[in-house]
């Protein structure tokens, strides 16, 4: 493998991590704008959000066995992806009835005020009249913790205790990377101004590369002059 060649692999795998680098970057600082702006540090698209767990109170430890669960542990500053409760009533009928005991939910639950509380099912069943009514608490049994018990009942519609949607994954790593890049100073030193620099360094190389490629001209220019005028001295 030629000197060139080689520097030629190197420049493009160096590029592709550079737009990675900042397809990344404006993701993320887009994400912490909308979390940032957004009262509960909640993002939305279409059907679902994504919501920072503020507490440990999905923290599972040695009394709390979730290995048989697709939701398990959810540490403090994890990032949450939900599945929001659909409005339509008959999807939302359909919805309910596929929730199971294991599911993690996220809801609003009223205590002196209302706040938004993530926990898992621990009992499901069917109100007489209708709808459902479920029990939830969360995974962190400590020594001295007995985790309260939350109750919604589904059939009740105009109550402060309803559910916002079911947890379908989470990722501690991207919560903890939002939750740090909420604060300007941290944004702007890992994020806005890496990328000022990269920007800067690309348009460096554009104009290298346009610059370059006039004095390549040039000099064929001179060469062909030199050629046309050593063409003139050999006619005489």
């Amino acid at each position: 493998m030629t000197g060139k060649v080689l520097k030629t692999i190197i420049a493009v795998v160096t590029d592709i991590f550079v737009y990675l680098f900042l397809i990344i970057s404006l993701f993320l600082a887009v994400f912490s704008f909308l979390a940032k702006k957004s009262a509960d540090n909640t993002v939305g698209l279409f059907n679902y959000e994504a919501r920072i767990v503020l507490t440990n109170s999905m923290e599972s430890e040695t009394r709390t066995d979730t290995n048989q669960h697709e939701i398990k542990s959810i540490p403090v500053n994890s990032m949450v992806f939900i599945e929001k409760i659909p409005t339509d009533p008959e999807e939302k009928s359909k919805w309910l009835q596929e929730l199971r005991v294991g599911d993690v939910l996220t809801f609003n639950y009223y205590y002196v005020e209302p706040i938004v509380i993530t926990h898992r099912i621990t009992k499901i069943y069917e109100n007489k009249t209708d709808g459902y009514v479920i029990e939830l608490r969360g995974d962190n049994k400590g020594e001295n913790n007995v985790p309260l018990i939350q109750i919604i009942d589904t059939s009740l519609t105009e109550t402060p205790n309803f559910i916002i949607g079911k947890v379908e994954g989470q990722s501690l790593l991207l919560g903890k990377t939002i939750s740090a890049l909420t604060d300007p100073v941290t944004l702007v030193l890992s994020i806005i101004f890496p990328c000022c620099m990269i920007i800067i360094y690309e348009l460096y190389k554009i104009s290298r590369v346009k610059f370059d490629e006039k004095l390549a001209l040039k000099d064929e220019q001179i060469a062909f002059l030199e050629d046309e005028l050593s063409k003139i001295k050999n006619s005489y």
